[in-house]
């Protein structure tokens, strides 16, 4: 598969701001847990592991995915659980992700979009 993505979108179809809050990914930039797996994780809040896409307050909306030159079709599966058990749903060596390492995802993201080419 040559490229894939997802995205939140709000209640009325619109993007969710990407630049200042982690609502898309593409294949090269979730990771892959050991088993092969991508997650995502959709909350609110930051729950400090890989793969979180920030609703960035919304409670309610869609994902959009999107697949480029792909031999295959792979299916989601969503499925909904408390955060306080978040982790027993998730591959024991997930790793956690730090206040401060969200901070420099947030950060670098940023300035990537800032340096992007506008007409």
């Amino acid at each position: 598969m040559h490229y894939w993505s997802v995205q939140l979108v709000d209640p009325f179809y619109s993007a969710i701001d990407f630049i200042f809050h982690s609502a898309a990914f593409n294949g090269m930039q979730a990771y892959v847990s050991s088993d092969g797996n991508v997650r995502f994780v959709v909350s609110v809040g930051d729950p400090g592991v890989p793969n979180w896409l920030d609703s960035a307050g919304w409670r309610q909306g869609g994902m959009f995915w999107r697949w480029h030159s792909a031999s295959s079709f792979p299916m989601p599966s969503v499925k909904r659980v408390k955060l306080a058990e978040l982790r027993r749903h998730l591959p024991p060596d997930t790793p956690a992700v730090s206040v401060a390492e969200r901070a420099a995802e947030r950060s670098s993201r940023i300035s990537h979009y800032q340096s992007r080419r506008r007409w």
